[in-house]
Protein backbone atom coordinates (compact mmCIF):
# COMPACT_ATOMS: atom_id res chain seq x y z
CA UNK A 1 0.00 0.00 0.00
CA UNK A 2 1.47 3.65 -1.37
CA UNK A 3 1.55 5.64 1.57
CA UNK A 4 1.58 9.95 1.83
CA UNK A 5 3.49 11.74 4.11
CA UNK A 6 2.74 15.06 5.49
CA UNK A 7 4.80 17.12 7.68
CA UNK A 8 6.98 20.22 7.94
CA UNK A 9 10.82 20.40 6.24
CA UNK A 10 12.99 18.78 9.19
CA UNK A 11 10.47 16.80 10.47
CA UNK A 12 12.24 12.93 9.84
CA UNK A 13 9.84 11.69 7.15
CA UNK A 14 13.19 11.19 4.81
CA UNK A 15 14.84 9.09 7.51
CA UNK A 16 12.13 7.33 8.62
CA UNK A 17 11.71 5.87 5.15
CA UNK A 18 15.54 4.90 4.95
CA UNK A 19 15.32 3.27 8.26
CA UNK A 20 12.29 1.14 6.92
CA UNK A 21 14.14 0.44 3.99
CA UNK A 22 17.33 -0.40 5.98
CA UNK A 23 15.36 -2.87 8.33
CA UNK A 24 13.66 -4.76 5.10
CA UNK A 25 16.45 -4.97 3.33
CA UNK A 26 15.77 -3.67 0.17
CA UNK A 27 16.81 -1.20 -2.15
CA UNK A 28 15.85 3.06 -1.66
CA UNK A 29 15.83 5.63 -3.86
CA UNK A 30 14.97 9.41 -2.98
CA UNK A 31 14.02 11.56 -5.82
CA UNK A 32 12.82 15.69 -5.34
CA UNK A 33 9.25 15.69 -7.59
CA UNK A 34 10.28 19.77 -8.06
CA UNK A 35 12.86 18.90 -10.29
CA UNK A 36 10.36 16.79 -12.47
CA UNK A 37 8.50 17.87 -15.71
CA UNK A 38 6.92 16.44 -18.41
CA UNK A 39 8.69 13.87 -20.40
CA UNK A 40 10.47 15.81 -23.58
CA UNK A 41 10.79 18.61 -21.56
CA UNK A 42 14.34 19.82 -19.59
CA UNK A 43 14.41 18.83 -16.72
CA UNK A 44 14.24 15.02 -14.64
CA UNK A 45 11.30 12.87 -16.01
CA UNK A 46 9.57 10.60 -13.33
CA UNK A 47 11.56 7.51 -14.90
CA UNK A 48 14.26 8.81 -13.64
CA UNK A 49 13.55 7.65 -10.38
CA UNK A 50 13.40 3.65 -11.87
CA UNK A 51 16.98 4.54 -13.03
CA UNK A 52 17.93 5.69 -9.68
CA UNK A 53 16.43 2.44 -7.91
CA UNK A 54 17.99 0.44 -10.39
CA UNK A 55 21.61 1.40 -9.79
CA UNK A 56 21.03 1.36 -6.01
CA UNK A 57 20.89 -2.14 -6.35
CA UNK A 58 23.53 -2.57 -9.01
CA UNK A 59 21.29 -3.09 -11.94
CA UNK A 60 19.46 -6.49 -10.02
CA UNK A 61 16.02 -5.94 -11.52
CA UNK A 62 14.79 -8.51 -8.55
CA UNK A 63 15.94 -6.43 -5.96
CA UNK A 64 14.58 -3.22 -7.57
CA UNK A 65 11.16 -4.39 -8.21
CA UNK A 66 10.95 -5.08 -4.12
CA UNK A 67 12.14 -1.38 -3.38
CA UNK A 68 10.98 1.47 -2.27
CA UNK A 69 11.09 4.90 -4.00
CA UNK A 70 10.50 8.22 -1.72
CA UNK A 71 8.96 11.27 -4.06
CA UNK A 72 10.10 14.03 -1.60
CA UNK A 73 8.58 17.81 -2.40
CA UNK A 74 5.48 16.14 -4.14
CA UNK A 75 3.22 19.33 -3.03
CA UNK A 76 5.36 21.34 -5.34
CA UNK A 77 3.64 19.07 -8.44
CA UNK A 78 0.61 20.55 -7.22
CA UNK A 79 -2.10 21.93 -10.14
CA UNK A 80 -1.39 25.65 -10.74
CA UNK A 81 -3.21 28.30 -13.12
CA UNK A 82 -1.36 28.16 -16.37
CA UNK A 83 -4.37 30.46 -18.56
CA UNK A 84 -4.56 27.72 -21.00
CA UNK A 85 -1.07 26.44 -21.40
CA UNK A 86 0.89 23.04 -20.43
CA UNK A 87 1.34 22.51 -16.78
CA UNK A 88 4.63 20.57 -17.21
CA UNK A 89 5.56 20.95 -14.27
CA UNK A 90 2.58 20.10 -12.09
CA UNK A 91 -0.40 18.55 -14.15
CA UNK A 92 1.16 16.69 -16.59
CA UNK A 93 3.90 15.33 -14.42
CA UNK A 94 0.95 14.01 -11.38
CA UNK A 95 -0.14 12.24 -14.53
CA UNK A 96 3.22 10.48 -15.77
CA UNK A 97 3.57 9.61 -11.95
CA UNK A 98 -0.11 7.67 -11.86
CA UNK A 99 0.94 5.80 -14.94
CA UNK A 100 4.21 4.68 -13.12
CA UNK A 101 2.42 4.02 -9.84
CA UNK A 102 -0.34 1.87 -11.19
CA UNK A 103 2.18 -0.42 -12.91
CA UNK A 104 3.51 -0.46 -16.13
CA UNK A 105 7.32 -1.90 -17.72
CA UNK A 106 9.47 0.71 -17.51
CA UNK A 107 12.99 0.40 -19.87
CA UNK A 108 16.36 1.57 -18.26
CA UNK A 109 19.62 1.49 -20.33
CA UNK A 110 22.91 0.36 -19.09
CA UNK A 111 26.15 1.47 -20.85
CA UNK A 112 28.57 -1.48 -20.11
CA UNK A 113 31.66 -0.47 -22.02
CA UNK A 114 31.09 -0.15 -25.66
CA UNK A 115 27.37 -2.29 -25.17
CA UNK A 116 24.61 -1.35 -24.11
CA UNK A 117 21.81 -3.15 -21.74
CA UNK A 118 18.23 -3.13 -21.63
CA UNK A 119 16.58 -3.85 -18.34
CA UNK A 120 13.27 -4.09 -18.20
CA UNK A 121 11.49 -2.98 -14.92
CA UNK A 122 7.66 -3.95 -13.22
CA UNK A 123 7.03 -1.17 -11.44
CA UNK A 124 3.67 -2.55 -9.80
CA UNK A 125 5.45 -4.04 -6.89
CA UNK A 126 7.81 -1.21 -6.23
CA UNK A 127 6.55 0.56 -2.71
CA UNK A 128 6.10 4.60 -3.86
CA UNK A 129 5.95 6.73 -0.24
CA UNK A 130 5.31 10.48 -1.10
CA UNK A 131 6.09 13.67 1.17
CA UNK A 132 5.57 17.06 1.38
CA UNK A 133 5.41 20.07 3.39
CA UNK A 134 1.86 20.33 2.05
CA UNK A 135 2.11 24.21 3.41
CA UNK A 136 -1.20 25.08 2.04
CA UNK A 137 -3.59 22.58 3.91
CA UNK A 138 -5.91 24.11 6.20
CA UNK A 139 -5.29 22.95 10.39
CA UNK A 140 -7.52 20.11 11.39
CA UNK A 141 -7.90 18.09 14.49
CA UNK A 142 -6.92 14.56 12.78
CA UNK A 143 -5.07 13.09 10.43
CA UNK A 144 -5.42 14.04 6.49
CA UNK A 145 -7.63 12.72 4.05
CA UNK A 146 -6.60 11.99 0.16
CA UNK A 147 -9.25 14.05 -0.19
CA UNK A 148 -7.74 17.11 1.39
CA UNK A 149 -4.81 17.00 -0.61
CA UNK A 150 -7.06 17.17 -4.09
CA UNK A 151 -8.58 20.23 -2.31
CA UNK A 152 -5.45 22.17 -2.86
CA UNK A 153 -4.28 20.85 -6.50
CA UNK A 154 -3.52 17.31 -6.14
CA UNK A 155 -4.99 15.16 -8.95
CA UNK A 156 -7.78 12.95 -7.25
CA UNK A 157 -6.89 9.63 -9.64
CA UNK A 158 -2.93 10.28 -8.13
CA UNK A 159 -3.96 10.71 -4.56
CA UNK A 160 -6.16 7.76 -4.69
CA UNK A 161 -3.29 5.49 -5.53
CA UNK A 162 -2.02 6.33 -1.43
CA UNK A 163 -4.01 3.82 0.90
CA UNK A 164 -3.00 6.76 3.86
CA UNK A 165 -1.89 9.66 4.74
CA UNK A 166 0.35 10.36 7.56
CA UNK A 167 1.12 13.31 9.67
CA UNK A 168 4.45 14.22 10.96
CA UNK A 169 4.63 16.95 13.55
CA UNK A 170 7.19 19.29 13.78
CA UNK A 171 10.29 19.28 15.64
CA UNK A 172 9.64 20.97 19.17
CA UNK A 173 13.18 22.10 21.43
CA UNK A 174 12.68 19.11 23.49
CA UNK A 175 12.89 16.73 20.50
CA UNK A 176 15.64 18.88 18.94
CA UNK A 177 17.44 17.99 22.56
CA UNK A 178 16.80 14.47 22.31
CA UNK A 179 18.38 14.00 19.05
CA UNK A 180 21.44 15.73 20.59
CA UNK A 181 21.35 13.08 23.17
CA UNK A 182 20.65 10.21 21.29
CA UNK A 183 23.36 7.14 21.50
CA UNK A 184 22.43 6.40 17.78
CA UNK A 185 21.41 9.82 15.66
CA UNK A 186 23.36 12.49 17.42
CA UNK A 187 24.49 14.94 14.70
CA UNK A 188 27.30 15.25 17.92
CA UNK A 189 28.57 11.81 16.85
CA UNK A 190 29.05 12.21 13.19
CA UNK A 191 30.70 15.40 14.16
CA UNK A 192 33.07 14.02 16.31
CA UNK A 193 33.95 11.05 13.69
CA UNK A 194 34.54 13.84 11.23
CA UNK A 195 36.81 15.87 13.29
CA UNK A 196 38.71 12.64 14.30
CA UNK A 197 39.11 11.54 11.43
CA UNK A 198 39.59 14.40 8.80
CA UNK A 199 41.36 17.05 10.83
CA UNK A 200 42.62 14.68 13.91
CA UNK A 201 41.00 17.19 16.49
CA UNK A 202 38.90 15.27 19.44
CA UNK A 203 36.18 17.43 20.27
CA UNK A 204 33.37 16.60 22.50
CA UNK A 205 30.32 18.23 23.49
CA UNK A 206 29.04 19.78 27.01
CA UNK A 207 25.93 18.71 28.10
CA UNK A 208 25.62 21.86 29.39
CA UNK A 209 25.37 23.63 25.97
CA UNK A 210 22.98 20.70 24.55
CA UNK A 211 20.00 22.60 25.13
CA UNK A 212 20.79 26.14 23.41
CA UNK A 213 22.15 24.14 20.52
CA UNK A 214 18.86 23.01 20.06
CA UNK A 215 16.78 26.09 21.08
CA UNK A 216 19.19 27.51 18.11
CA UNK A 217 18.03 24.90 15.81
CA UNK A 218 14.24 25.66 16.75
CA UNK A 219 14.82 29.29 16.00
CA UNK A 220 16.05 28.37 12.18
CA UNK A 221 12.70 26.76 11.52
CA UNK A 222 14.27 24.14 9.52
CA UNK A 223 13.76 21.04 11.98
CA UNK A 224 16.33 18.30 12.80
CA UNK A 225 18.68 19.93 9.83
CA UNK A 226 18.71 22.63 11.80
CA UNK A 227 20.71 21.08 14.19
CA UNK A 228 23.63 20.01 11.34
CA UNK A 229 23.39 23.92 10.63
CA UNK A 230 24.23 25.20 14.45
CA UNK A 231 26.90 22.39 15.00
CA UNK A 232 28.44 23.09 11.74
CA UNK A 233 28.90 26.94 12.51
CA UNK A 234 30.47 25.68 15.93
CA UNK A 235 33.06 24.08 13.93
CA UNK A 236 33.74 26.24 11.52
CA UNK A 237 36.49 28.60 14.01
CA UNK A 238 37.83 25.17 14.78
CA UNK A 239 38.00 23.68 11.43
CA UNK A 240 39.58 27.62 10.10
CA UNK A 241 42.34 27.10 12.37
CA UNK A 242 42.73 23.14 12.22
CA UNK A 243 46.29 23.09 11.61
CA UNK A 244 46.40 24.86 15.69
CA UNK A 245 44.12 22.28 17.21
CA UNK A 246 45.66 19.52 15.22
CA UNK A 247 46.38 16.33 18.00
CA UNK A 248 44.51 18.26 20.31
CA UNK A 249 41.23 18.06 22.50
CA UNK A 250 38.24 20.42 22.64
CA UNK A 251 35.79 20.94 24.85
CA UNK A 252 32.48 22.63 23.17
CA UNK A 253 30.87 24.51 25.81
CA UNK A 254 27.97 27.34 25.39
CA UNK A 255 30.38 30.66 25.26
CA UNK A 256 31.07 28.80 21.69
CA UNK A 257 27.74 29.30 19.83
CA UNK A 258 27.09 32.09 18.02
CA UNK A 259 24.46 33.91 19.07
CA UNK A 260 22.50 35.04 16.58
CA UNK A 261 21.96 32.46 13.08
CA UNK A 262 20.76 33.02 9.94
CA UNK A 263 18.86 30.46 7.79
CA UNK A 264 22.02 29.33 5.82
CA UNK A 265 22.18 29.53 2.06
CA UNK A 266 24.31 26.18 1.32
CA UNK A 267 23.98 22.95 2.99
CA UNK A 268 26.39 22.10 5.87
CA UNK A 269 30.03 21.48 4.90
CA UNK A 270 29.98 17.75 5.94
CA UNK A 271 28.47 15.57 2.81
CA UNK A 272 27.31 12.80 5.49
CA UNK A 273 24.93 14.95 7.40
CA UNK A 274 23.01 15.95 3.90
CA UNK A 275 20.35 12.78 3.81
CA UNK A 276 20.06 12.42 7.14
CA UNK A 277 16.17 14.19 8.95
CA UNK A 278 15.13 15.15 5.67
Amino acid sequence: MNVLLVGPTGSGKTASIQHLANLLKVPFFEGDASTFTRTGYVGDSVGSMIEGLLKACDYDVSKAQKGIIFMDELDKLSCKDTEGRRDITGSDVQAELLKLIEGKDYLVKQKTGDAEITHTVKTSQILFIGGGAFTDLPKKEGDYTPQDLVAIGMKPELMGRFGRVICFEGMTKEKLAAILRSPTVSPILEAEMLMRLGYRIKIDFDDSCLDLIAEKAHELGMGARGLFTVVDRILEPIIADSETHRSKSITINATMIPKEFLVPKAEPKFEAWRTMYM
